[in-house]
């Protein structure tokens, strides 16, 4: 790689995305990039952000039942990012929080799942597939942001991090993870996180 230039020969076409070798991998269940992670800032409100990464995918029952349960850490203002779920590994998964409830929806798939024929050919955009790409899942990842009041964002990786598929889960291997207990529920409540998003915008630009 010269200056951010990293050839494409050298991240497709490699082999390596074998998932289970996560469960082996030392620290696989840790956050990924922590050093690029900015530690939390919070106001004179006591408003925090935090962001969680992951390079692990989301079991669909105990996703489900997080985002479904009230939410009890202190108050979240609100929340948007993408997601991996297993049951639908090959998809591109985005959240939003609207209102006093989480909504989600698939836009799309991951890089990792599209022929480099079909990426773009910008310098800029290539670039940032690159810059969030890992060797083994591509650019597959939990990247989550979370804005509130009062939050304890341990006890929220904790949660998030029991969400993720356990090794023996991940042993199992994609072609398992579609039969996972909770996908066809995870799915059935599924709505547009593209037009919840859309009404938050427009709610910002009424308040201002």
């Amino acid at each position: 790689m010269v200056a951010g230039n990293v050839a494409l020969s050298s991240i497709l076409g490699t082999g390596l995305f074998d998932l289970p070798s996560l469960a082996a991998a030392p620290g696989w269940m840790k956050r990924m990039d922590a050093h690029d992670t900015p530690a939390a800032e919070s106001d004179t409100y006591g408003v925090v952000s935090w962001v969680y990464r992951e390079r692990a995918p989301f079991h669909p029952q105990r996703l489900l039942a997080f985002l479904a349960r009230p939410w009890r850490n202190g108050r979240l203002l609100r929340s948007k990012g993408y997601f991996w779920l297993a049951s639908r590994h090959r998809e591109t998964a985005l959240l939003v929080h609207s209102g006093k409830q989480f909504q989600w929806d698939y836009v799309g798939h991951w890089w990792r799942f599209i022929d480099p024929s079909q990426w773009p050919q910008d310098h800029y955009r290539l670039q940032g597939i690159t810059a969030k790409w890992d060797s083994i899942v591509g650019d597959c990842r939990q990247e989550l942001v979370f804005i509130g009041q009062d939050l304890d964002t341990q006890a929220l990786q904790r949660e998030l991090d029991h969400c993720l598929l356990s090794p023996d889960e991940i042993a199992s291997g994609p072609s398992a993870w579609p039969a996972l207990p909770g996908a066809a529920d995870f799915d059935s409540q599924a709505v547009s996180a593209r037009q919840a998003q859309a009404t938050q915008q427009a709610a910002q630009i009424i308040d201002s």
